[in-house]
């Protein structure tokens, strides 16, 4: 018999285990603007109402037509998050919601968005220039040197 709150496959237990405690109510979750999309889904803006407080979080969703592959994929995503659980350089999970089957992770919503479009903004366009011409050189150079 399968363990006491832990969700197994048909066969073989391979898919990652989702505990209980990090389940959101749906119904705690309202799902706001596009904020952008990815390999596996979509990743809304969302409010997430937690006791009498509103919070800003990120949701990412796995596309309409998902496939069982791409859903053990988010599941991993959801389940290597939980056990990271917080970490100051990483955004941290909040929780996931499951709403007719789909599952939805809900992170820490990060307000000058993802990485690399923050460094766009704050590294200058000289800067940029710079490195990619100093990695030009490094590639050219570093194969002579380890010959």
């Amino acid at each position: 018999t399968p363990s006491a709150g832990r969700e197994t496959s048909s066969s073989v237990d391979c898919e990652p285990y989702l505990d209980a405690k990090w389940e959101i109510p749906t119904k705690n979750l309202l799902l706001g603007d596009v904020l952008g999309e990815g390999f596996l889904g979509v990743v809304r803006k969302g409010v997430l109402q937690e006791g009498g407080k509103l919070r800003d979080v990120a949701v990412k969703m796995l596309r309409e037509k998902w496939t069982l592959d791409r859903q053990r994929q988010f599941r991993q995503e959801i389940a290597m998050l939980q056990s990271v659980g917080r970490h100051p350089h990483i955004v941290s999970l909040i929780g996931y919601c499951t709403h007719a089957g789909r599952l939805r992770l809900v992170v820490e919503f990060c307000s000058h968005g993802d990485l690399l479009n923050f460094l766009r903004k704050v590294i200058s366009f000289e800067t940029r220039n710079f490195t990619a011409s100093f990695g030009r050189v490094l590639d050219s150079i570093l194969p002579e040197v380890f010959r």
